[in-house]
């Protein structure tokens, strides 16, 4: 194990660094931490231990007491984060490891330093693949861990990736290094233990050597995924649009790709979303859907909204505005933050044929005899007179190419019958063209976007 520790650092050239430790006082971190007390004087490092206390078990306190007598003992520096303010939920583990990482990097900062060292080896390996393969994953996810990767901006260093669990606690026997055991580790509650202790111990009873089979595995996968990800970016880069609270795309282009390639784009332009690939599957349906307009709320936090070949995705959930507003004057009438309607005196009474049936649809010409009138929320069911008869406003919309996110909030401007005189910035009613008097202008002015 020594050897291959070794290698592992020459490989990464630490001499001189400062490391931040990863121990959580169990059989793996501190055979790590043992590990790099070792090679700490030839090398000239400075080691940081980070210890998280979950305050989940009584034998937190207990362990985290162990590891100040620990590190004082060895003149190591310890730093520690209580994590008592998270909420015990079926997200835990997810949760408790971001806090780990923010943690870690926080540390890197403190100390001047870009190398995290974790204690992760080959059985968690095959756990992570197998875990990601029953989840379903990218190209790059179904790769599992790697002896030395980038985190943000700081080096995730696993040098006992080569090393079985025995492999650990054999050494710690030989070289009496103390250590606790965790009983949530033999917890059935967790897909992780499950798999731990069905799935990988009879990988290893097949082959003693099935932990460094899934390592060669794992990198086969990311030279696979790296000219995967040369593709996926040189097709970002030439088609996706990126605004601060989403992105866009053509669907046509996105469609016509290599179904393979296409999934991995859409798994790194939402990455942040942390989708499973059955999630990727419905937003690919989404894109294929022979639908002109679709909006569709992805794990009830973001919008994907098609509108013929464009794909817009929101970084948020797409709501609708209700509006319903009284316009009984003349005067300016707050709508929404971006949008204001505007009702004046018309100063010239007789209007042309072509301003009478003018389609520009910024504005509209009423009487005032027609006083009150409603701006409200488009509704189901909503009709507006034309020439050739009455026509349902939302095929209105679909006859003038509306997309989905301007359609979902669609105002109509209605007389005291609830009639539609307008439906704004889109088209007039039949009924204003026959009225003879014209002494009042409405005007949209803003974004009904």
């Amino acid at each position: 194990m020594m050897n291959g520790f070794l290698e592992n650092i020459k490989s990464l050239q630490l001499n001189n660094k400062t490391i931040i430790v990863g121990v959580s006082t169990g059989v793996d971190s501190m055979v790590l931490l043992d590990l790099f007390m070792k090679v700490k004087d030839e090398l000239n490092l400075k080691i940081v231990i980070s210890h998280i206390n979950h305050k989940k078990r009584k034998e937190s306190d207990d362990e985290e007491a162990f590891l100040k007598e620990f590190a004082s003992k060895n003149d190591l520096i310890l730093e520690v984060k209580h994590l008592d303010n998270l909420s015990i939920s079926d997200n835990f583990q997810s949760e408790a490891r971001a806090f780990r990482y923010e943690f870690y990097t926080s540390l890197c900062q403190k100390y001047g330093t870009d190398v995290i060292s974790l204690a992760h080896h080959g059985c968690d390996q095959i756990e992570t693949i197998l875990m990601r393969i029953l989840r379903g994953s990218s190209l790059k996810g179904y790769s599992g861990m790697s002896v030395v990767s980038l985190y943000k901006k700081y080096t995730l260093f696993r040098p006992l990736l080569t090393c079985t669990k025995d492999e650990i606690y054999s050494y710690a026997h030989q070289n009496n290094i103390p250590y606790f055991e965790d009983a949530s580790n033999q917890s059935s509650d967790y897909t992780r233990n499950r798999l731990r202790h069905g799935a990988v111990s009879a990988l290893l009873e097949e082959s003693s050597i099935a932990h460094t089979k899934f390592l060669e595995f794992s990198e086969v996968i990311k030279k696979a995924s790296i000219f995967i990800d040369n593709k996926r970016d040189e097709f970002i880069k030439e088609n996706v649009c990126f605004y601060s609270d989403g992105l866009s795309f053509s669907a046509s282009k996105i469609n016509s790709i290599d179904p393979f390639l296409k999934d991995e784009v859409l798994f790194e332009l939402l990455k942040k979303h942390s989708l499973s690939k059955s999630q990727i599957d419905e937003v690919s349906k989404i894109l294929t859907s022979s639908k002109a307009n679709i909006i569709s709320n992805i794990k009830n936090t973001f919008s994907i909204v098609k509108e013929y070949d464009k794909i817009t995705i929101l970084d948020h959930i797409l709501e609708k505005k209700d509006v319903n507003i009284l316009i009984d004057k003349v005067g300016i009438y707050r709508v929404m933050d971006t949008l204001n309607i505007i009702v004046s005196k018309n100063e010239s009474i007789t209007l042309t044929k072509k301003e009478k049936i003018c389609y520009n649809n910024e504005c509209i010409y009423l009487s005032s005899v027609s006083f009150p009138l409603t701006l409200r929320s488009r509704r189901d069911g909503d009709k507006i007179s034309l020439s050739r008869g009455a026509k349902k406003v939302k095929d209105v919309l679909i006859d003038e190419k509306i997309g989905a996110i301007q359609r979902q909030n669609i105002l109509v401007l209605t007389d005291k019958d609830d009639d539609v005189l307008w439906v704004c910035g889109v088209k007039k009613s039949e009924k204003i063209k026959n009225k003879d008097c014209f002494d009042i202008k409405i005007t949209l002015k803003g974004n009904n976007k």
